[in-house]
């Protein structure tokens, strides 16, 4: 298994994220909420999302939403697909869609258990499928959401655009993919 490469998946995500959202305050998807937090956490004086510099933005991205969520140990595609949700709808949540669709307890970890589940449903089925399913999921997801939310129903175009154009840069079948 090829090591994932963050820096490109991070290059991909971000080209979905914005600039500044001043309605729900975030700056190339970092939440001033989350952002605090992560400056308590390093122990940095609280600032404004907006003045994140791109060094930290990328520290940020890849201790909080590729590293402590394990996503470092998947394969490449398997885990830009990953970061990409996690930066959507939270590592947690991204990781109980992912343990479902392997058969694995439903805990949002990704310890050995859910390692092994992965590897063994790509065995079996394929890596494609597990993209797929993935594919299928996070559609779901979003739908679910906007039903529980209807605020949210405003976002649900860009989402399905943003997921169904991931799909196509992390394709095997796809020229030049990732």
């Amino acid at each position: 298994m090829a090591k994932p490469d963050f820096n490109q998946i991070l290059g991909v995500t971000l080209g979905y994220e914005g600039g500044y959202n001043p309605r729900d305050p975030s700056y190339k998807g970092v939440h001033q909420k989350t952002y605090d937090s992560w400056r308590d956490k390093e122990k940095h004086p609280r600032q404004d999302v907006r003045k994140i510099s791109d060094e930290e933005m990328q520290t940020f991205y890849k201790k909080e939403f590729f590293e402590i969520p394990k996503y470092d140990k998947l394969p490449h595609a398997i885990a830009g697909l990953m970061f990409d949700f996690g930066v959507n709808a939270s590592p947690r949540n991204a990781t109980k869609v992912l343990q479902k669709i392997v058969g694995a307890e439903t805990d949002g970890v990704l310890g050995p258990k859910t390692q092994f589940a992965i590897e063994k449903f790509i065995v079996d089925n394929g890596e494609e499928a597990l993209k797929e399913r993935l594919h299928n999921s996070r559609l779901k997801y979003v739908k679910l959401r906007t039903e529980k939310n209807p605020e949210d129903l405003q976002y649900l175009k860009g989402w399905t655009n943003r997921i169904n154009s991931i799909k196509q840069k992390y394709s095997s079948k796809q020229k030049g993919s990732l």
